[in-house]
């Protein structure tokens, strides 16, 4: 069981700059190992521009939450996947930048496992 308090920002873990992502395999890197996310974006000029944002960001979010868990096929197909939207997006003149950032969490208490 945890309890969790406070997630604080650590100044020197801010990446000091977001790098342009163009490959799923750049996406996978960062999110390989994530436990949070956060997305932010410019707002959709048109009705085609937000349904494709919404669905790059909900399947970078699923496969983050999921991608400790596949096997390797799966993690084949999911960074090409990533790939296609990540082109369909800048073929609408949007970027996409990423980085990862290391965050505190205080006030954690964990209940000890009993056993090996």
């Amino acid at each position: 069981m945890y309890r969790i308090m406070l997630i604080g920002e650590e100044p020197q873990n801010i990446p000091p700059v977001l790098v342009r992502v163009t490959t799923g395999n750049e996406l996978a890197r960062i999110l390989d190992g994530a436990l949070g996310y956060e997305f932010d974006y410019d707002a959709a000029l048109h009705e085609d521009e937000m349904e494709l944002l919404s669905e790059l960001v909900q399947t970078v979010q699923d496969y983050g939450d999921l991608w400790s868990d596949p096997g390797a096929g799966v993690k084949v197909r999911a960074t090409y996947h990533m790939t296609q939207l990540l082109e369909q997006v800048e073929q609408t003149d949007y970027f996409v930048f990423g980085a990862r950032e290391n965050r505190v969490i205080e006030g954690v208490t964990r209940v000890p496992q009993i056993g090996p």
